[in-house]
């Protein structure tokens, strides 16, 4: 059938199956670009924001912690002030983390409320010890500081750590996608060419 078209003709099917060829791999290009970039902003919205705004919440607990223990100590008034500022100022930073978190955490909301049930526990013992040291008990206050107050620090740094531990499995999983999307491209273009 081919000996008996024109050489035009030959030339024209030939081209046209060409075209169509890179059409194809194009739009397969075009198609695993537009995921790999889906996965890419799902890694970027979800565990990485998570993790950092979870990592941050655990060392301000724990440095929020230690400042109390150092207020409780202190036994004049002067050298309290700057120590409370920082300590207030490090608690706004806990809010603004655990808001992020609770934006873009992409697991079960009931974990985000466990944080939240532990941090305004431990909040409010820190805020009890910090009144009796504020109120000269300070022997109580130090009694409490080092034993159920590091008690309520050890359980929020549980629940921020299993929030912690969700968002990097999730952002294996999104790895893993995004190595299934690389190897799928890859197989197409070996089977074209």
């Amino acid at each position: 059938m081919l000996n008996r078209m024109k050489i035009v003709t030959r030339l024209a099917i030939g081209f046209s199956l060409m075209l169509l060829g890179a059409l194809v791999l194009g739009f397969l290009g075009a198609r695993s670009i537009t995921q790999m970039s889906a996965i890419s902003s799902d890694i970027l919205r979800h565990p990485l924001a998570v993790t950092s705004a979870v990592l941050e919440v655990r060392a301000d607990v724990l440095a929020t912690h230690k400042m109390a223990g150092e207020l409780v100590s202190k036994a004049s008034l002067s050298a309290t002030d700057p120590l409370q500022h920082k300590l207030s100022r490090t608690t706004v930073r806990i809010g603004q983390n655990m808001a992020t978190v609770r934006q873009r955490f992409a697991g079960n909301p009931a974990e985000i409320g466990q944080i939240d049930k532990a941090l305004a526990d431990w909040q409010a013992a820190r805020d009890e010890t910090l009144a009796l040291a504020r109120g000269g008990r300070r022997a109580e206050a130090t009694a409490l500081n080092e034993g159920r107050d590091a008690r309520l620090v050890d359980a929020v740094l549980q629940e921020v750590g299993d929030v912690a531990d969700f968002a990097a499995a999730n952002a294996v999983r999104l790895e893993q996608a995004a190595a299934a999307e690389r190897d799928t491209a890859m197989a197409t273009i070996a089977s074209t060419t």
